[in-house]
């Protein structure tokens, strides 16, 4: 390109010089700089809108920060600021998977309409970011009309997706559309596992199961579900339920979740013919409870295809017998919002010291567990948030409390997970994140055991891997070191629950009840 020279900056980042020896961006250490100007910026919205970056080391750094499936938006006002950033990095990869995306020159607004004309599935930006600079009047200028773009475009897709709503009608079943993320996460695998049971099962009912990934941000909008969804004769969803998409799908469309935790989707917000298929015949009861009708609700466990897909698996045995804890965890240090009240931070420090210590003194009931606590602290329930203390700190506490239990023994353990090598005393057992279900398939082969590290007593996609499983919630410390010890030198020890497993039947039963015809 005419009037720069291309160069390494001085922190290894390629980079520019123009002329008089100018430094592109101005900048001779652009990796290094953009590490800094974004060091603080939120960056947890889904798609994200990114305002005049300076440097492809800008964008390239917004991008290692965010989850695979989180897209960013890119407002370049300059065609040649574009040309050096797209030349000073290789995009292709994330642009490929819609992951980037560009709106340039000086009609950037008129590009951006454009993009989001071009491309109903992607979701509009709920999140601006700008790299710290001393002059931030030109990002700063940008965000209005951006955000009049984005209204304008919300606007038009509402309407798009209420007419595609409502020009549904109930017919034989001939389509399920099924929510299944492409992205894995270590045990919420869950989309993959229904995908799979339902396409791999033999066809002779006539029913076609259509995917719908909303891990592909290109379709991740209410609009593009609503488009996919208005094909088919129902919708099977993971942990989530009508409520959680309201007004996105006919109201007589038929609504079934398949429930792996302990969350059950609301009654009052379902359709007249949802229905809920869960993995536990504890989950039964509790929706049941919850004002779910009993014909409504189906056990359906975790499939057997995903036990199949382990097992095989090839790996090699380990020499050396040893117990895995396969969970990602975390620092239990106290968020700020809760250090703002003193006792709810009190009582966040003594949780978390208490469990460290002894995970057996949770006993069989979190909430129990948690309500005791919060009364000898006098710690009220106005203002006091249940599902942080839950999930940011009995949680992991319960997990580390097990470790130290298991390394008290000395016991060989080893875990495999995200968080555990940021703990100085778990260093060494630290195997690092699981990044694959093929990653989890060869440690599970590979472990002599498996120990379930939740503090919950429902059925876990743990169970479903084909190994000996050692539970500890509910279970006091001499009998769970028992099992462990017995596990390990190979008895057969399991406490997994047995169900009906979900099956491709199972699924059409529990939809076709509510009053779909099924198609002949």
């Amino acid at each position: 390109m005419a009037g720069v020279e291309w160069i390494y900056g001085r922190d290894g980042a390629l980079t520019a010089m123009e002329a008089g020896e100018r430094w592109w961006s101005g900048c001779s250490l652009p990796f290094q700089a953009a590490q800094y100007m974004l060091r603080e910026a939120d960056l947890s919205a889904p798609v994200i809108c990114f305002l005049d970056p300076a440097h492809a080391a800008q964008v390239r750094v917004a991008l290692d920060r965010m989850a695979r499936p989180q897209a960013l938006v890119a407002l370049v006002p300059g065609l040649r600021a574009l040309r050096v950033m797209l030349a000073c990095d290789d995009f292709a990869a994330e642009i490929s998977e819609h992951r980037l995306w560009f709106a340039w020159g000086n009609e950037w607004a008129g590009e951006l309409d454009r993009l989001f004309a071009d491309n109903p599935g992607l979701p509009t930006p709920v999140q601006f970011v700008r790299p710290i600079s001393s002059d931030t009047s030109a990002a700063d200028a940008m965000v209005q009309p951006a955000q009049k773009v984005f209204a304008d475009h919300n606007a038009r897709r509402a309407a798009i997706v209420r007419s595609t709503r409502e020009a549904w009608r109930p017919e034989k079943l001939r389509q399920i559309c099924v929510v299944a993320p492409s992205h894995f996460r270590l045990w919420d695998d869950a989309g993959n596992a229904l995908n799979e049971t339902l396409s791999a099962a033999p066809s002779g009912d006539g029913v076609t199961v259509v995917r719908y990934d909303p891990d592909d941000p290109a379709c991740a909008s209410p609009a593009a579900l609503a488009a996919v969804a208005a094909e088919c004769g129902a919708i099977l969803t993971p942990n989530t339920g009508r409520g959680d998409l309201p007004e996105v799908v006919h109201q007589e469309m038929p609504w079934v979740t398949w429930v792996t935790t302990g969350r059950i989707p609301p009654f009052q917000k379902a359709g007249p013919r949802d229905g809920l298929l869960v993995t536990d015949p504890a989950l039964r009861e509790t929706a049941i409870g919850a004002g779910w009708l009993a014909k409504r609700v189906t056990v359906a466990g975790w499939p057997t295809v995903a036990r199949a897909t382990v097992c095989d698996t090839a790996a090699s045995p380990s020499s050396a017998p040893f117990l895995a804890i396969i969970a990602d965890t975390r620092s239990l240090e106290a968020p700020k919002s809760v250090m703002e009240y003193s006792s709810h931070g009190l009582l966040w420090n003594a949780i978390g010291e208490e469990l460290q210590s002894d995970p057996f003194a949770l006993g069989a009931s979190i909430e129990a567990f948690l309500s005791e606590r919060m009364k000898r602290a006098r710690v009220a329930d106005e203002g006091f948030s249940r599902a942080l203390f839950i999930d940011a700190l009995i949680v992991p506490a319960f997990q580390q409390g097990l470790l130290r239990t298991l390394l008290g023994e000395k016991l060989p353990v080893r875990c495999f997970g995200a968080g555990w090598e940021r703990i100085e005393s778990f260093e060494s057992n630290a195997q690092g994140p699981v990044l694959s279900r093929q990653d989890l398939a060869r440690i599970a082969n590979s472990a002599t055991a498996l120990i379930h590290a939740w503090p919950t007593p429902y059925s876990h996609p743990i169970d479903a891997l084909g190994r000996r499983v050692v539970r500890a919630h509910g279970r006091r410390r001499g009998a769970f070191i028992a099992d462990v010890k017995a596990a390990l030198s190979g008895a057969i020890v399991s406490s997994t629950p047995t169900v009906a497993t979900l099956t491709r039947s199972a699924v059409l039963r529990a939809i076709v009840p509510a009053g779909l015809s099924r198609a002949v």
